[in-house]
């Protein structure tokens, strides 16, 4: 998933994430780099790009698990599995 404004992410990505933590398939997701890129290059420190995006996963209404696994645990077992 990308955040960066030309792919209009308030329209398309968000709104795709928030779907599909509604519908259980956090499992699915796995939210990266790409998602602070912007914050990044206007000054943001990245602890607090990352904090960010955890907050909006949790106003979305995902778990601290399913928070987890978005943004590293999903990765990590599929990559377990290679």
């Amino acid at each position: 998933l990308f955040l960066r404004p030309q792919y209009q992410p308030e329209t398309h990505v968000w709104p795709l994430i928030a779907f599909m933590v509604r519908q259980g398939l956090t499992g699915s997701v796995c939210v990266g780099t790409d998602m602070v890129g912007d914050m990044w290059e206007q000054g943001t420190c990245l602890a607090d790009c990352f904090a960010s995006v955890r907050e909006r996963l949790m106003r979305l209404g995902a778990t601290e698990q399913q928070v987890a696994g978005m943004t590293g645990g999903n990765v990590t077992r599929r990559l377990a599995l290679v």
